[in-house]
């Protein structure tokens, strides 16, 4: 056998093996979807934003505008209304997080896709799908896995855009649109379409094509900015001084850095040594770079360094902590893009100057494929979820519904027919968790 065909079986067996770990991936999110009660966060969005939604009540959409939480995403709140509405099912919390799970088939099927396609080798497809922290949120009822997804897809448009040599005006237009939808499932990704956006104008700008993109997108960008400039307001409205806002005030290694190694590595030791070597890694990687002048190895280095440098001015001129944890999450498959680039650039570095490097290549790449895969299976709990522990309890709860809250033509679950007024199981847990919190 050639090493040519070596290669491409050697490739094709990455792919298959791929697409098992994929399918068992989903399979555990949708187990642990199944299974794990309501959380706090659900039951709010689902009974003050999506239950009753109406997009042509005008003064609800005002209302859901001007008097929101950070709580409610939109794009999730319509799409368990959507659903709600198909199968006609209220209070179901698998439903409720259907929309969710198929934006994972999409992120896995997107992932595979690349794989395939060798747009991504085989540790950087294992991050994009084995971040058990990201995979959670795929099996809950926010805003947060959705909008990972639409970035998952833009950042894939992006690349096609650069590859072509910023030629097809029509896929950066569309790789835009994606990163603002995003946003209307999480609002934090404005910053990455930012940060991109300037990576975009700069090469439009080098080669005298920006006149001519917005010659030719005109009539596509209007709306879009229009779209982007209200979920801009939504954004500045739901962070209100007098709103609760999930945010960090430790420093930015702490808040971003460390949160990012949190999702693999829960040991605050271990977590703070990797994540000071994973920013040196980058760190360098970009100095040389820049020192080398190497700007057409790139596609997604520089756009991550603006991104961090753009949180690092939101949160001097805001004063508003910044994102951690959670918030993070849409962000996700931007920072595995862009340090996997930092980490090829700087090993071809290195091969330069030490030749035998290249024999342990396959050998570190197997080894740290394993490592994130072990630490995959050691976080599987499909009981609880991270941010919110001790919900799964819930489920086994019994509780005493207040005498005003009152719900008719209701199927009475056989375990509380015997209270009054009649609610569903569900209902009781929910409102359970509202009078606990609010």
């Amino acid at each position: 056998m050639t090493k040519k065909k070596f290669l491409s079986h050697g490739s094709s067996l990455l792919f298959y093996v791929g697409c098992f770990i994929a399918l068992w991936v989903f399979l555990v999110t949708v187990v642990r979807a199944a299974y794990t009660g309501i959380t706090y966060d659900e039951a709010y969005t689902y009974l003050i934003y999506a239950k009753d939604f109406d997009i042509r009540n005008l003064s609800l959409l005002k209302s859901m505008f001007t008097d929101s939480f950070a709580n409610n995403h939109w794009l999730n709140t319509i799409l368990i209304h959507f659903f709600q509405g198909i199968f006609g099912l209220y209070y179901d919390e698998f439903l409720i997080r259907l929309p969710n799970l198929i934006f994972f088939f999409f992120y896995l099927s997107c992932s595979l896709f690349m794989l395939k396609k060798k747009i991504l080798s085989f540790l950087p497809f294992l991050l994009l799908i084995c971040n058990y922290y990201l995979d959670e949120f795929f099996g809950l009822a926010r805003g947060y896995g959705i909008s990972a997804s639409i970035i998952l897809f833009g950042l894939l448009f992006y690349k096609k855009w650069k590859k072509e040599g910023c030629e097809h005006n029509s896929t950066l237009t569309l790789c835009f649109f994606l990163f603002i939808l995003s946003a209307y499932a999480q609002t934090v990704t404005l910053l990455i379409t930012a940060s991109l956006g300037l990576a975009a104008l700069f090469h439009l700008v080098k080669k005298k094509k920006f006149l001519p993109y917005l010659k030719s997108q005109w009539p596509f960008l209007i709306p879009m900015s229009f779209l982007a400039l209200f979920i801009l307001i939504y954004h500045f409205m739901v962070s209100d001084s007098d709103k609760p806002l999930f945010s960090s005030n430790y420093s930015f290694f702490d808040s971003f850095v460390r949160s990012y190694v949190r999702m693999f590595i829960h040991n605050e030791g271990y977590n703070y040594q990797v994540g000071r070597l994973l920013s040196f890694i980058f760190l360098l990687s970009l100095v040389l770079m820049i020192i080398k002048r190497h700007w057409s190895f790139q596609d997604f280095m520089i756009p991550l360094a603006l991104y961090v440098l753009l949180l690092l001015f939101v949160e001097f001129l805001f004063r508003k902590g910044y994102f951690t944890e959670r918030l993070l999450l849409p962000a996700y498959p931007f920072l595995v893009f862009g340090f996997v680039e930092a980490l090829v650039y700087l090993y071809r570095f290195i091969q330069g100057y030490i030749p035998f490097s290249k024999y342990l290549e396959y050998p570190a790449l197997a080894c740290m494929s394993i490592a994130v895969l072990i630490l995959f299976v050691k976080k599987i709990d499909i009981a609880h979820t991270r941010d919110w522990y001790d919900d799964y309890s819930l489920r086994w709860q019994t509780y005493t519904t207040p005498d005003y809250y009152y719900f008719t033509n209701e199927i009475i679950d056989g375990k509380f027919a015997e209270q009054r007024p009649p609610v569903t199981f569900y209902q009781k847990k929910l409102l359970y968790m509202m009078e606990k919190g609010y």
